[in-house]
């Protein structure tokens, strides 16, 4: 478009357009009273502009534009609904750029960070690995985070299980194989590591998959099918313990 080189105009006419996608349905779930959100991945929509190396590449200062706006927005809305949210977008540190879920906690403030360590081949033209997997203590439990690709690989839940996390959140654009294969990877997940697995799902035309909320049983509790904008809730009960219930006989 007659804008594609100019940041301002790709600010104004496109990342605003993004992120008030993510921001009206985080103002919903604030007020259907959620107790923590996760929106999907890169709710800026600057993905695209990573292949650019040219030296009209512009994806890192549109990186350092959308990341400030997320954080103010995202620290207004976590505050005003006593909620937290796990944001997901391209977060400029220093001289490296990383595909990060951000905690926010009820008053506003992070209180956590998580950048994406498994980057499949397109992102690695502009984006660093992270290099810790960590569980954080939240006021109702420990959670984790997975991104995207991160979970192609077992290993990654299985960290954030033995450090103690009871909810995986998995912002993403896809499952990374088709749907069938994709969910019964995710619900293998949660059953293997007996944790609950949150993920939330770009709307992308072509892309498996869907947000859902699977129990530590691998069962899945809701999901999102394929409608386009929505909000998945579910209410977990976290002192539950993981346990064969006792109508549970097998021969």
């Amino acid at each position: 478009s007659e804008y594609q080189n100019n940041p301002d105009e790709i600010l104004q006419n496109y990342i605003k357009e993004q992120i008030n996608v993510t921001i009206s349905l985080i103002e919903k779930a604030g007020q259907m009273g959620c107790d923590i959100v996760v929106t999907c991945e890169d709710i800026a929509g600057i993905g695209s502009f990573i292949a650019d190396m040219t030296e009209k590449n512009i994806f890192p200062l549109l990186a350092a534009l959308s990341c400030a706006l997320i954080e103010t927005r995202l620290s207004e809305l976590s505050a005003h609904y006593a909620m937290y949210i796990i944001g997901c977008y391209f977060k400029k540190v220093g001289d490296e750029i990383y595909n990060a879920a951000v905690i926010f906690d009820r008053q506003g403030t992070i209180c956590g960070q998580y950048f994406k360590t498994h980057l499949p081949p397109d992102e690695k033209w502009q984006v660093s690995e992270g290099r810790l997997l960590d569980a954080f203590e939240l006021d109702f439990g420990k959670i984790g985070i997975n991104i995207c690709y991160d979970m192609m690989f077992q290993e990654c839940a299985q960290v954030l299980a033995l450090k103690g996390a009871e909810i995986i959140f998995h912002p993403t654009v896809g499952y990374g194989w088709y749907d069938e294969i994709g969910e019964a990877t995710l619900k293998t997940r949660a059953n293997d590591n007996s944790l609950y697995l949150v993920t939330s799902k770009n709307y992308v035309f072509n892309h498996a998959g869907k947000s859902s909320i699977i129990d530590y049983w691998g069962q899945v509790l809701v999901n999102a099918g394929f409608y386009q904008n929505v909000i998945v809730t579910q209410e977990i009960d976290l002192d539950v313990r993981k346990v064969q219930p006792e109508w549970y006989n097998p021969v």
